[in-house]
C-alpha cells in the first residue's frame, strides 16, 4: 500500500494487514518527534500588534492593552515568554510571515540558519523586556482583577 493510497483504503474490513498497520504505526511515531505546533497566542500577538506597524506603532498599541486591558498583556507576555525558552527552528519565518518583522540585524530577510533564528530571538527578547517592563508598570496602576 503507497501513502497515497492508504487514507481511501477501508480500515474496518480484512484489507488492513499487519504490513498497513506498522506502517501507520511508523507514520504516527514520525508524528509525535516532529516538533510541537506554534502556541496559536503567538501567531495572534505577531498579527495584532505588528502586522501592518513598525517597532513604534506596534508599542502604542502594547501599551494601550497593558493600560486598557492588562490581563490581555500578561497572557501575551506569557506566551512569548513560552516561545523564548524553547524557539522554533522557523522563527524567523513565523516572525516575518504573521508580523511582518524584520529587526535590524536582518534588514532585507537575507540572512540564513543560524544566524538568522539567532537575530530574531534576540529581538524578540529585546521587545519581550522592554514591553513586560511596560506591562509591570502600568499593572501596577491597576487594582482592579480583570473581567470575569
Amino acid at each position: 500500500m503507497t501513502p497515497e493510497n492508504r487514507d481511501t483504503k477501508n480500515y474496518s474490513t480484512e484489507e488492513f494487514t499487519a504490513e498497513d498497520r506498522s506502517k501507520l504505526v511508523a507514520d504516527l511515531a514520525e508524528k509525535a518527534t516532529t516538533a510541537p505546533p506554534v502556541p496559536e497566542c503567538f501567531i495572534e500577538w505577531l498579527r495584532h500588534y505588528w502586522l501592518d506597524h513598525n517597532e513604534g506603532e506596534a508599542t502604542e498599541r502594547w501599551k494601550y492593552t497593558c493600560e486598557n486591558h492588562w490581563w490581555t498583556a500578561a497572557e501575551y507576555t506569557r506566551c512569548i515568554e513560552t516561545i523564548l525558552v524553547d524557539p522554533p527552528d522557523n522563527i524567523a519565518d513565523l516572525m516575518r510571515k504573521h508580523g511582518w518583522i524584520t529587526p535590524p540585524g536582518d534588514p532585507y530577510g537575507k540572512l540564513r540558519d543560524p544566524k538568522r533564528k539567532n537575530t530574531y530571538i534576540k529581538y524578540l527578547k529585546k521587545i519581550f523586556e522592554e514591553w513586560s517592563t511596560i506591562l509591570e508598570s502600568e499593572s501596577a496602576k491597576h487594582k482592579n482583577p480583570p473581567p470575569s
